[in-house]
């Protein structure tokens, strides 16, 4: 056999086998690991069906690094539609704001809070809590209203607090209200650092978003090899996929609990500081109230089905209640007073279209009602 027929043949065999691997890509590797990969490879969320789109929910592909913290939505995340759900200051909104954009309305309102503000489970930005709620207070005050959804994903309130704080006098809201709670627990939950070892900065569990490390560890031939890209999907772990294993710390063990909820109780209750919470929701208060911007807690629900983090949600929740001493700042004891309905949940803290409708209207009211001189304050 001559080297050109060989050669001849071991292009052939090599063929074949990209072949096969592109077969066996489409048809073994299941679609969440695909998207996350080719994401990885490429830079770029391919979503391609609405299924895609609840792939990439709990996904870093909606997110990016952030210096300050840790991440922020991707202005570059699209939909399936070509639609972008982040505009480029990395909130969720389809206007950019510019001076002009935000001066053109008269009450304006900072809804700060994790991901049932950014609202992770409705793909519709019409059916958000944040767009419900600004056509409500519209409808109210007869003003032109403008709800800034600050939410993000797994914020803290610690995080909060800072993006607040960078945007506030951009901003320039005539109200502030947050909505968090269940999400401070988790710094306490996914680290490995010792209870001596937490850090009201959270820097013994949080970090910057990065996937360098990842991308590191595929083969630079697997942007065009279906054969290096199936070798790939096996080297990085499914978990990989979610955007708290790359922002929070913590073992094995810690990110995946499973049905081992007494562990996880365990391993919180021994860390967790709510002195550290307490100072985090503080530290919103008093930069709102050197602005004069008054200021809306709202205690945190928690539908049925989690009930291991109920006892520290209780205490979070508690710790709100008792903020309204402040001046400036007033609790809407929502967890209390919300109705406990299934059909306006879809888990057991995200919340349905309907959801939304309904505390929308619930929460605008409170608006209208309590804090009625904010339109002569606005106009």
């Amino acid at each position: 056999m001559s080297v050109l027929t060989g050669l001849l043949w071991a292009c052939g065999g090599l063929a074949g086998a990209e072949v096969a691997a592109r077969v066996c890509w489409r048809t073994l590797v299941p679609r969440r690991k695909r998207l996350f990969l080719d994401y990885l490879l490429t830079g770029k969320a391919a979503l391609a069906s609405a299924q895609d789109v609840e792939l990439s929910r709990p996904s870093l592909m909606r997110y990016r690094g952030h210096p300050f913290t840790a991440f922020e939505p991707d202005p570059d995340f699209v939909t399936p539609e070509g639609r972008r759900l982040h505009n480029s200051s990395s909130f969720r909104d389809a206007h950019e704001f510019t001076p002009e954009y935000v001066e053109s309305f008269d009450l304006r309102v900072y809804l700060a809070g994790g991901s049932t503000v950014y609202d992770t489970c409705v793909d519709d930005d019409t059916d958000t809590f944040a767009v419900l709620l600004e056509e409500e207070l519209a409808a109210l005050t007869g003003l032109r209203v403008k709800v800034f959804n600050a939410g993000v994903g797994n914020f803290t309130t610690f995080q909060s607090a800072v993006r607040l704080a960078a945007w506030v006098d951009t901003l320039r809201p005539h109200v502030t209200v947050v909505y968090q709670g269940i999400n401070d627990i988790t710094p306490f939950l996914y680290t490995d650092a010792a209870p001596e070892g937490i850090r009201p900065d959270y820097a013994h569990s949080l970090r910057p978003l990065c996937t360098a490390e990842v991308r590191a560890r595929l083969p630079r031939c697997a942007r065009w090899s279906h054969l290096a890209r199936l070798a790939a999907s096996l080297a990085v772990p499914a978990e990989e996929f979610n955007i708290r294993f790359h922002t929070l710390g913590g073992g094995h063990k810690v990110h995946h609990i499973g049905g081992d909820t007494d562990f996880a109780v365990r391993h919180i209750a021994r860390r967790i500081d709510y002195d550290i919470i307490r100072s985090h929701f503080e530290n919103i208060i008093a930069l709102t109230r050197f602005r004069r911007i008054p200021t809306v807690l709202m205690t945190e629900r928690l539908a049925e089905g989690d009930d291991w983090y109920r006892p520290f949600l209780t205490r979070i929740n508690a710790i709100v209640r008792e903020l309204e001493r402040h001046e400036g700042c007033s609790v809407l004891d929502f967890d209390r007073d919300f109705p406990n309905d299934p059909e306006f949940f879809a888990d057991a803290m995200h919340f349905s279209k309907s959801g939304n409708a309904c505390r929308a209207r619930y929460v605008g009211r409170h608006l209208a009602e309590t804090l009625g001189y904010l339109k002569e304050a606005a106009s």
